[in-house]
């Protein structure tokens, strides 16, 4: 007896075939994998998709989303502006700043800032004596486009990465996203990212890949107040990983809004000891601007907070 599957939802079909692409080219792409650099850019841009343990690709959105996939561009009404500040151990910190714009019923565009700071670092000789300070930074420059056609959007994002310890290494890099239309009656909407694509970065006449990294993921809708979300990572330096989160919205008096989040991310779960993998958080809105805090423990290292303004106009 044979059986035959039909898929009917274009948009499903278009998913699926790029998801099929993809996982067969994975081990093209990761053949001869080693270290790489730039690893801020694995940080995470934003409050509310950290706490929600990553798991982002299929909820991005404007501002925000645009580090996460660049096709959530379109997922706007006009414009949208976010700031993010994280706080970690010592004097290490990491800024993220974006806006976006629609231009059109169908297109829509966004530029992002990402800046890493590791705080003063003493320089001592071999006898310990103190021969001067330095300040290492990383920073990266984004640049998207998106557009929506019938059933799914896709977008694609340009960065120019500049990496400094004692000397500066530049490099430049892609995103590329694909984001369906809600699927199975209207309750879900499927992803598939392809993040930091591109050059290396060169440290004395030694070059390092860049984090690429392959998601597939999904939001889905388990009630009116509650998503979840799911996402699968293939990533060039290391073992595959898995994030799931969930938000739940409580109703208070309109305008007012606020929401609780959690999340769970296996890509850390076994670097420190401790809750490393879990984050939480929860925003607050009033009107167009909205206000979210993440938290993600460290073990025994303390815990990183984030804390992220965004407004909507």
């Amino acid at each position: 007896m044979k059986y035959k599957i039909c898929i009917k939802n274009t948009r499903l079909k278009i998913l699926l075939s790029v998801c099929a692409l993809l996982f067969v080219f994975c081990p093209l792409v990761f053949a001869g994998a080693g270290t790489t650099a730039g690893e801020f850019l694995t940080l995470g841009a934003g409050a509310r998709p950290v706490s929600m343990g990553e798991a982002y690709a299929a909820l991005a959105k404007g501002a925000e989303g645009l580090a996460w996939n660049p096709a959530g561009l379109v997922r706007i009404r006009r414009q949208s502006v976010t700031f993010m500040h994280a706080a970690y151990m010592d004097s290490i910190a990491y800024d993220y700043m974006a806006f976006s714009q629609r231009l059109s019923r169908r297109n829509a565009w966004g530029f992002g800032v990402h800046y890493y700071s590791l705080g003063r670092i003493i320089e001592r000789d071999i006898s310990g004596l103190h021969t001067g300070t330095l300040t290492p930074k990383d920073m990266a420059f984004a640049l998207g486009f998106a557009r929506r056609f019938r059933g799914f959007s896709c977008g694609v994002s340009g960065k120019f990465i500049q990496s400094t310890l004692k000397d500066s290494a530049q490099t430049g890099a892609v995103d590329l996203g694909l984001m369906t239309r809600n699927v199975f009656k209207n309750r879900m909407r499927l992803a598939v990212t392809v993040s930091h694509l591109g050059g290396k970065l060169t440290y004395e006449k030694e070059a390092q890949n860049l984090p690429t990294v392959i998601k597939a993921g999904s939001a889905f809708q388990l009630n009116k107040n509650t998503t979840g979300a799911v996402d699968v990572g293939f990533p060039l330096e290391s073992d595959v990983f898995a994030a799931v989160g969930i938000e739940h919205d409580i109703m208070i008096m309109s305008p007012w809004s606020f929401c609780v989040r959690a999340g769970y991310n296996t890509r850390t779960s076994s670097d420190i000891n401790g809750l490393s993998a879990v984050s939480g958080g929860f925003g607050a809105g009033f009107k167009k601007i909205s206000v979210d805090y993440a938290v993600v423990p460290f073990g025994d290292l303390g815990n990183s907070h984030r804390l992220s303004l965004s407004y909507h106009f």
